[in-house]
């Protein structure tokens, strides 16, 4: 596949361009086709047993990284685009199929979650991420946690002025699938006030945790959003293993996937940074 070996990456509003045979709330400005760039959290997973043998010689972490890297290398040898079908969300994107919309051919959507920086701004990344995408001439779409903006303004401002996208993912990392809709709507409301005075239309959401409802959807349809999730997640958050996370992603990708990295911190997954490096650079 095109995209494995030489995929182009953008943003979700690059990615869905020109594709009209999507649900209205995915029309977009008119398609570059010179445009040198491609695309845009699933479920970190939950905690893994760790069987008493193990328990002397590695300690719980190091356990459930092993055995996540095991999961998903199984998960690599079958479809996830399938996996990704058959979770069934309600109204999500997870890719753009290329057999209905061709002008996807070679292109991929890279997406980062939980930016800016949740530890405030001596722990972050933000310049370093923003120069591996100068470097590539890729551009992303960036999904927002509106609680880590605060005393971060200057990354969320440069990520705008370098011409990514921003996305919606609450205002804060937890599942919200048993909030109640009244709850629900006030956090997607509040983000939504933080996120517009840097990006005035918000097209895409993405349910914190993977957890979306029908209840869920209904309100963020009502606010013109759509909720994005991915067909290409390598459980950054749980894996601290740049090489497998890379390796993984590049394996899986196809025409039309978008991709789920998290945004690295100092001293908080911190390999993603060179996870992406490795991405990028795989995909060129």
């Amino acid at each position: 596949v095109q995209a494995k070996s030489r995929a182009q990456f953008c943003s979700c509003m690059a990615l869905t361009a020109d594709t009209a045979a999507l649900p209205p709330c995915l029309d977009s400005s008119e398609h570059d086709e010179k445009r040198e760039t491609g695309i845009g959290e699933g479920c970190p997973g939950a905690p893994v047993s760790t069987p008493k043998r193990y328990a002397v010689c590695e300690s719980p972490g190091m356990v459930q990284a092993k055995c996540l890297k095991a999961a998903w290398s199984l998960l690599g040898c079958v479809s996830t685009r399938a996996v990704a079908d058959y979770a069934r969300l309600p109204n999500t994107l997870s890719y753009i199929d290329c057999r209905a919309h061709p002008k996807v051919v070679g292109h991929c959507a890279l997406t980062i979650d939980d930016g800016p920086t949740r530890h405030g701004p001596h722990t972050s990344l933000t310049t370093d991420v923003l120069g591996l995408l100068a470097e590539y001439r890729t551009k992303a779409t960036f999904f927002l946690v509106s609680d880590y903006v605060r005393g971060n303004e200057a990354d969320v401002q440069a990520i705008v002025r370098a011409g990514h996208e921003l996305g919606h993912h609450c205002t804060t990392d937890q599942p919200y699938h048993r909030h109640s809709a009244e709850a629900f709507a006030a956090d997607v409301d509040a983000a939504r006030a933080v996120l517009q005075r840097y990006q005035e239309r918000l097209r895409w959401f993405r349910a914190p945790w993977g957890r979306y409802t029908a209840g869920m959807e209904r309100v963020v349809s009502d606010r013109g959003m759509r909720n994005v999730m991915t067909d290409a997640f390598a459980c950054c958050p749980r894996i601290p293993d740049p090489q497998f996370i890379a390796q993984f992603l590049l394996k899986v990708i196809q025409d039309g996937s978008i991709i789920v990295l998290h945004m690295p911190e100092a001293g908080f997954r911190a390999w993603t940074l060179e996870a992406l490096r490795l991405v990028l650079g795989g995909a060129a």
